[in-house]
């Protein structure tokens, strides 16, 4: 799934990986232990702390663990348009 999907790293900049991180991270926190999506459900608390520089990558991946969780589970409300 992930290679038919990537884009570049480098078509994303930092900011807007982390701004799209912090909004995905707190939707998957608002749906641990919530039964309507149990097949898919998050069962660990994210920490992603906005004033910590987790860089690049680590924003990358994360950005795409989500692309990957919407697309099989469909749980996220707000989501971005550039996946």
């Amino acid at each position: 799934w992930f290679n038919k999907v990537k884009k570049p790293e480098s078509f994303y900049n930092q900011p807007y990986l982390e701004s799209w991180n912090l909004k995905l991270v707190n939707q998957w926190n608002i749906l641990i232990n919530r039964s309507q999506h149990a097949d898919c459900m998050p069962t660990n608390y994210i920490h992603y702390d906005q004033t910590v520089d987790y860089g690049l990558t680590l924003n990358y991946r994360l950005f795409y663990y989500f692309r990957y969780m919407q697309h099989q589970c469909k749980f996220f409300g707000t989501y971005p348009g550039k996946w």
